[in-house]
């Protein structure tokens, strides 16, 4: 019987008995599954969301922990597929046994874009699961400019989405972990490197940092820079400007 999704269609090039991993079929198959059943397990998490208001309070409790249980086991397979596909194709210099660029460039920048997307995919994993620190430690290596030049990959824009969003999520998980100091730079970073419309979020989450760590002279500063970028290119955006109280903090 023929595959009928996209699931379905990488799994069965990967069962093809003349297909080996190191082929170009394998290895690409592989990489889309990995995505395949990352945009799974987000979609099953959206519809799962919210319990049905027909069940009772305990049938609606036991709904949602068999739910999340269900939930975890998707985003669990992702995660199987992603690693396997980081651990088989891997790259000159980072590992002396990788594809080498001066060998074969264009794979290699395929595959090295393929693990960009697939580090993503798998951080997020992470995130669901709850693994923080597993999350911090993938995104980070995204963020790795020596390994993932992103002056090259500007063009394309599905790729620089990715990069986009991996400071959000990463300085978020710092954020939310306690590790202020960690955060800010990720969003002093972020302003630094991408140069946006989004610059008033991340000075203003600057601020929050500073603020988390008691720093409330120096977090002042910060939403009023802040404050200024938004009255300047982003007037859509005014709740941030309500940190106007913390002008009547005293020295820290």
């Amino acid at each position: 019987m023929l595959p009928r999704t996209a699931r379905e269609v990488f799994e069965y090039i990967r069962r093809q008995p003349g297909i080996g991993p190191e082929s170009l079929p394998w290895r690409w198959s592989t990489f889309a599954l990995g995505k395949t059943l990352f945009l799974i397990a987000e979609n099953e998490k959206k519809k799962n969301a919210i319990p049905s208001q027909n069940n009772s309070i305990s049938e609606s409790m036991t709904t949602v922990k068999k739910t999340t249980d269900d939930i975890r086991g998707f985003y669990q397979a992702a995660m199987d597929v992603l690693i396997e596909g980081l651990n088989r194709y891997v790259l000159y210099p980072q590992h002396p046994s990788g594809i080498r660029e001066d060998q074969d460039p264009k794979n290699y920048q395929t595959i090295k874009k393929n693990r960009f997307r697939s580090l993503y995919y798998l951080g997020l994993c992470y995130k669901e699961v709850g693994n923080a620190s597993a999350m911090q430690r993938t995104l980070s290596t995204m963020l790795d400019g020596d390994i993932y030049p992103m002056d090259k990959w500007k063009k394309d824009n599905s790729v620089y989405a990715i990069y986009k969003n991996s400071f959000f999520y990463l300085a978020q998980s710092f954020y939310k972990n306690g590790k202020y100091q960690e955060a800010y730079d990720i969003y002093e970073s972020a302003n630094d490197k991408l140069k946006s419309n989004n610059s008033p979020y991340f000075v203003y989450m600057m601020g929050e940092c500073l603020l988390a760590m008691g720093k409330k002279r120096l977090a002042k500063s910060k939403y009023i820079q802040a404050r200024h970028a938004i009255s300047v290119s982003d007037k859509k955006r005014k709740k941030m400007a309500s940190k106007d109280l913390l002008l009547n903090f005293g020295k820290s």
